[in-house]
């Protein structure tokens, strides 16, 4: 696939002090983590080139800290020298006297601006001091203690750690141990996915979709759920079908949506089961095929999504696709009444009023479409006056 940035471990390479791995054992250090400014990039922020290195980390207490450089500058010269080769920086980092003062000229918010850094040596426990701490915020996350997540995907994400940034900016969009700030999430997505980060990609995705903490933008929604996809992300690749399905971001186009259900779909994700399911079932985009149908519904249908064991309760009351079994259609109906499905509320109605599968019982099925009704089903609420006309008085 084409490449939006360069690779993680490029990333890491470039972020360990800035400085090369043969160097001495205590390196010069700036105290950032930083990416090249590619063409993508320089898209994605509103840049008008490539020059310079974008910030995607600041260590607390690091020089960089301490000159009061933030995440999303731009370093365009650092002691005087302009850097815009893909290892320049590092290497100037490299060369500079550890305690000297340098200049450090930045571009922030569309503004050119100067701060001063000192070098400083790279502490010994600067690696480590991350390492194991997403298992930490996993487990305080599980266990439900979100401040400490918070403070632990905090730390990391200063640090430039793209799994840290994503964390945090989910705990921003989801107000877990903290208000929820969209405007929040978004930027620390942003971090994140122009590291590459395919859960941070599709999260920022989202955001423009709906419009939470940035204007909302159908095309940069799909570009970015369209970085995530192709990592093999498979919500990102049902996202992707949906947006083709309907025309958000990208020409409508049924060829494009099915490629991407059948990703997600290969993958065990229910929802794009589902979705081939009702695909072949209607014959949008493919050819009409019940059977196929019937076995795209199962699979989602035994991960318990409702509207799928709904349609395959139908299926099997009606023998489309499968061969007809009352008692099949009823229990794939009693699976998604339990979750409060509508349709197969009515659907089990009529069986209930048949007696298919059931007892004839015509109390449960005017119990079925009274709820059925009230989620306004098709149907519903006429079938339920005539039979209410039928009973006896």
């Amino acid at each position: 696939m084409n490449k939006l940035l360069p690779t993680v471990i490029t990333v890491l390479l470039l972020s360990v002090g800035l400085a090369w791995a043969d160097a001495s054992p205590r390196p010069a250090w700036l105290g950032v983590r930083i990416m090249p400014v590619t063409q993508q990039i320089a898209d994605s922020l509103g840049l008008h080139d490539t020059t310079g290195f974008l910030v995607v980390g600041v260590f607390p207490n690091g020089p960089a800290d301490a000159a009061e450089i933030l995440d999303g500058d731009i370093i365009l010269q650092f002691n005087g020298q302009y850097v815009d080769a893909s290892h320049a920086l590092p290497l100037i980092v490299r060369e500079t006297a550890i305690g000297t003062e340098v200049p450090v000229t930045l571009l922030r918010d569309g503004n050119v601006m100067v701060t001063t850094a000192k070098v400083a040596a790279l502490p010994d426990d600067h690696q480590a001091a991350s390492r194991g701490s997403m298992a930490d915020a996993t487990a305080a996350y599980r266990r439900g203690d979100y401040a400490t997540t918070l403070q632990i995907y905090r730390s990391l994400a200063e640090r430039g750690d793209a799994d840290g940034q994503v964390g945090l900016g989910a705990m921003y969009a989801d107000g877990r141990g903290v208000t929820q700030d969209y405007a929040a999430a978004a930027r620390w997505y942003r971090l994140a996915a122009v590291q590459e980060n395919r859960f941070a990609q599709y999260g920022l995705g989202r955001l423009y979709a709906y419009g939470q903490g940035v204007a909302p933008d159908d095309a940069t929604a799909a570009n970015w759920i369209r970085l995530a996809a192709a990592q093999g992300f498979d919500k990102a690749q049902y996202g992707l079908g949906n947006m083709y399905e309907y025309g958000r971001g990208v020409p409508r186009d049924d060829a494009e949506a099915i490629k991407w259900f059948r990703l997600a779909a290969a993958q065990e994700y229910a929802l794009a089961q589902a979705r081939l399911g009702f695909k072949f079932e209607t014959g949008t985009g493919v050819t009409q095929n019940y059977a196929v149908a019937a076995e795209w519904l199962r699979l989602a249908a035994a991960q318990g999504v409702a509207r799928a064991q709904s349609a395959l309760g139908w299926m099997y009351d009606d023998g489309k696709g499968v061969r007809q079994d009352f008692s099949e259609a009823v229990k794939w109906y009693r699976l998604a009444v339990a979750q409060g499905n509508g349709y197969a509320q009515a659907g089990l109605a009529t069986m209930y009023v048949h007696g298919q599968g059931v007892p004839k019982d015509l109390n449960e099925a005017q119990r079925l479409l009274q709820l059925a009704a009230d989620q306004n089903v098709k149907g519903a609420a006429e079938y339920l006056a005539k039979l209410r006309s039928q009973m006896p008085r």
